[in-house]
């Protein structure tokens, strides 16, 4: 055996996985019970590891646990994969079986085998496992776990690879092919949109990478580079998108950089060798000076009426709405500049400015009224627009303990609106598949101008009908809106919060800005 193929154990807790796909989407449980053979040949690719993709495993010991009447239909499947299936039958009424057990039993005798395991791999949401997973890192074993996005977060913390369910079933079974022909439109355009840009400005460095992607494409916050989960790899997928599209590391070696192909490392800009390329695009020529001027003074309104700096994004959402620009309400290109940050820029006027903070997280601000010591490292608030003070507070402290989406009040009305109208558009049938329901709440809502995540949208839903059994059918947004703050209070107390005291402000945050 060669170093480069990791020895793994895979541990299959099958009632935690199934029961959770049927709850969603019966074809993906069934799915999974029946191709075991398919998902763990990607496991075996690493295809699993994002760390470590590529690095091929030998999965020596595979077992899965189970409920024997549940994995009637599919136990053949599962031998047939080279599978050791433990039978768990219920050993209470509630049907509660001893699964976790034995697999907790199992994991630690494989610590001592003389097999010498380098990978642990455990197919289970229970947080039940997190001090297993401790006990495995304790002993420098690399750890991967299969989880949806509700599992505890000390659980997927502990390891050193999660695997959230979505992605399991895009990648692994090539299910939901919707979001993945998605996710390539997008890497396309990004390829052309950064292409356009090197010609403009020579070089992109790594800080400043997020900023223009997130300018261009706001869902972007929600994708993890489009799907492909790292920065390197976006890198990657530039270059083999985009022939003008090159990777250089300057000197030392500790900041990446995109770089036209033709430029070379370490040179400025050289407008003499882009001639024919300006002469292309003449964006200064056919930009809307009118419009650039309407917007500029719309600007200095609002940066009048605060004492922080503007989010862009939030300010492009504020500029596009409103009804002071009327007719020269700005395109797609902003009249020719490309973005807002190009017009903005372009205009190079001293009292209006652009800068990322510390976290690269772009704003616009007055130089004259906002200081340097405003752009400390960005919270969640603040790349949200909330001026609020206590309100941020609480936001920034609610969702670093409970991992629930970032969104802003405006945000969560609209999508908890968008729920109640393409609930409405089932009748009285009820939702057989929740992942074609959340694509289609995902779409109500960027056709409205609100740029939500489907990874948000599938959070909100499977909390409220997976986990707490909430029946959407003739819910008005407001009580969908009161469901989810409920649910949100829970996700608090469960993860130790002092809740009590804040609970204003989160119904504040939370159904503030739903009509009643």
């Amino acid at each position: 055996m060669t170093s480069s193929i990791l020895r793994t154990a895979l541990f299959v807790d099958f009632d935690n996985l199934f029961l959770s796909f049927q709850e969603t989407d019966r074809t993906a449980a069934d799915q999974f019970g029946k191709r075991p053979g398919e998902w763990l040949r990607w496991f075996e690719a690493g295809e699993h590891d994002r760390e470590l993709e590529g690095v091929e495993r030998r999965v020596l010991v595979r077992r899965c646990y189970g409920n024997p009447d549940t994995l009637r239909r599919y136990r053949g499947f599962y031998t047939r994969a080279g599978f050791n299936v433990i039978d768990c039958p219920k050993l209470t009424g509630s049907g509660k079986n001893a699964a976790d057990i034995y697999m907790v039993i199992d994991l630690l005798d494989l610590l001592s085998h003389k097999s010498g395991f380098d990978e642990f791999i455990i197919m289970s949401g229970d947080a039940d496992f997190t001090p297993v997973v401790l006990r495995l890192r304790e002993h420098d074993r690399r750890t991967a776990v299969v989880v949806n996005a509700h599992a505890a977060a000390a659980y997927k913390s502990a390891a050193d690879s999660k695997v959230e369910i979505d992605r399991f079933l895009s990648s692994a079974l090539g299910l939901g092919a919707p979001d993945e022909e998605e996710e390539r439109d997008q890497l396309a355009r990004a390829a052309r949109f950064l292409s356009e840009r090197l010609k403009d400005v020579g070089e992109i460095t790594d800080r400043e990478l997020p900023i223009l992607i997130m300018n261009e494409f706001p869902a972007f916050r929600d994708s993890e580079w489009f799907g492909l989960g790292t920065r390197e790899r976006f890198k990657e997928k530039m270059t083999s998108l985009e022939p003008s599209i090159a990777r250089v590391s300057p000197p030392g070696g500790k900041l990446m950089i995109v770089r036209a192909k033709d430029e070379p490392a370490g040179v400025g800009p050289q407008p003499e060798l882009d001639l024919p390329t300006v002469a292309a695009r003449p964006v200064e020529k056919v930009a809307d000076d009118a419009l650039r001027q309407t917007v500029l003074a719309k600007v200095r309104e609002i940066l009048g009426h605060t004492d922080r700096p503007i989010l862009m994004s939030a300010l492009g959402q504020a500029l596009r709405s409103d009804p002071d620009i009327g007719t020269e309400r700005p395109g797609d290109d902003w009249g020719g500049h490309g973005t807002l940050k190009a017009l903005i820029v372009s205009a190079d006027e001293p009292d209006v400015r652009v800068r990322p903070d510390s976290s690269g997280t772009m704003f616009v601000y007055d130089p004259a009224v906002h200081g340097d010591d405003t752009f400390a490292t960005a919270s969640l608030s603040r790349r949200l627009g909330v001026e609020d003070p206590e309100m941020a507070a609480v936001i920034d402290e609610v969702n670093e303990a409970t991992n629930i989406p970032g969104l802003s009040p405006k945000e969560y009305a609209g999508l908890f609106t968008a729920m109640e109208d393409a609930r409405a558009d089932y009748g009285g049938t009820s939702i057989a598949n929740t992942n074609e329901f959340s694509l289609r709440v995902r779409d109500l809502c960027n056709e409205r101008g609100l740029s939500i995540g489907r990874k948000s949208v599938n959070f909100v839903i499977t909390g409220l009908v997976h986990y707490c059994g909430y029946d959407l059918e003739g819910k008005r947004a407001s009580d969908i809106a009161d469901a989810w703050l409920r649910q949100v209070l829970q996700l608090s107390r469960i993860a130790q919060m002092e809740i009590e005291p804040l609970e204003p402000i989160i119904r504040r945050w939370i159904t503030g800005c739903v009509s009643a």
